[in-house]
């Protein structure tokens, strides 16, 4: 009995039985949902196919009901099967999120599992009703896109590392982009262990023309409603005349801080006048004398104060001290890459460009002393 219940089991997919009939058939004879073919148990064949998956929540329930597998391995949900996955993770890359919901509900796994389990990557890179997929799973872990890791790698170079092709990079970034409306790039400058961005990274596997239609889709080239060359400037100033060349259009307009695109290139902190004089010898002598609409400071100023925030990698909050992540295959002098080193991107007070401007315009330290004395007197006459 326990022989031909195993294989009624192993092949569900396609005899397609009731549920009920199912049930009954495993609680005559227990030890079919040991039965064993390729590595497999038969929940794991269960997942692995779209017209079996729907029994997955029923198989495992009914190894709970019969103690066929320990509670460390989730009652069977964590056994890895003879591809490699386990069941939950062959749930994730069959795209049934109804069946996810099911598990859910009945308490088979909660959100930690989605990032000890890489449920992410997997709703990524499997083409199967992905976007549906990353919004259940992102539903329950709001910032796993950020945070969570694959191999030592952020989602976004993960997927495109180790996934087939750039639709998959599509999908990550249209959900990224969806799910958090205040950032209109989404992942594209997300940045793995050694400052590599998912842009770069893209850029160096696929064809330029291909990576930027994909942006286009989600931020059109003559648009001018986001400001992408800001972005640009804080997370990749390196390639800037990239862009530019796509998205010219969006060097005219302003952020939400009002900021400009020169503007927002000095305050990313990103700016050295070792690197780029070039930068600061153009700035008009109108351009010296405005105070950032964000900082409320002067160029001189910006130079010697600017921090860029997008230079703390997910590293530092995130991954293991004692790891370390090579993974990227982009040569440390491919242009691709900053031309900056850690020294300088470390080092935030630029001398040489605090000199410079201060030369052209030594009456803003004056003019900027009478402004701060007129604050203080009037601060200390409302009190």
């Amino acid at each position: 009995m326990t022989d031909q219940t195993s294989n009624f089991l192993f092949n569900l997919a396609i005899i397609k039985p009731d549920l009920n009939l199912v049930k009954e058939m495993i609680d005559m004879a227990p030890l079919s949902l040991l039965g064993r073919r390729e590595n497999d148990y038969p929940v794991h064949k269960a997942s692995v196919c779209e017209t079996s998956v729907v029994y997955v929540p029923l198989l495992l329930k009914a190894s709970i009901k019969h103690h066929s597998f320990e509670e460390s391995d989730g009652f069977g949900l964590f056994v890895s099967g003879n591809n490699g996955l386990n069941i939950l993770q062959n749930v994730v890359s069959l795209g049934q999120v109804d069946v996810m919901k099911d598990l859910f509900d009945m308490n088979f796994f909660t959100n930690e599992v989605i990032e000890t389990h890489s449920l992410i990557y997997y709703a990524a890179v499997s083409g199967i009703n992905a976007e549906a997929m990353l919004d259940y799973l992102l539903d329950l872990e709001p910032h796993a896109l950020n945070m969570h890791l694959y191999n030592g790698l952020p989602i976004s170079h993960a997927v495109l590392e180790y996934g087939g092709d750039n639709d998959e990079f599509r999908t990550l970034i249209k959900v990224s982009i969806k799910r958090n409306p205040l950032n209109p790039v989404g992942l594209l400058f997300q940045k793995d262990d050694s400052d590599c961005t998912a842009f770069s990274r893209a850029l160096y596997m696929y064809e330029e023309e291909a990576i930027f239609n994909i942006i286009s889709e989600f931020i059109p080239f003559h648009g001018e409603d986001i400001p992408i060359l800001h972005y640009v400037a804080k997370g990749a100033y390196h390639l800037m005349d990239l862009f530019m060349k796509y998205y010219s259009a969006a060097a005219c307009i302003k952020d939400s801080d009002g900021r400009t695109l020169p503007q927002a290139i000095l305050g990313s902190g990103n700016m050295k006048f070792s690197l780029e004089a070039s930068f600061f010898v153009h700035m008009t002598d109108t351009d010296l004398r405005i105070t950032d609409p964000k900082d409320h400071l002067y160029p001189f100023m910006m130079a010697a104060a600017s921090l860029d925030s997008s230079t703390v990698r997910l590293s530092q909050h995130n991954h293991a001290p004692e790891e370390s992540y090579e993974h990227s295959n982009i040569p440390d002098n491919h242009p691709l890459r900053s031309t900056a080193t850690s020294s300088e991107q470390s080092s935030r007070c630029d001398l040489d460009a605090i000199f410079y401007l201060l030369r052209r315009a030594p009456c803003l330290v004056c003019k900027h002393r009478r402004i701060l004395d007129r604050t203080r007197k009037r601060k200390i006459n409302t009190l």
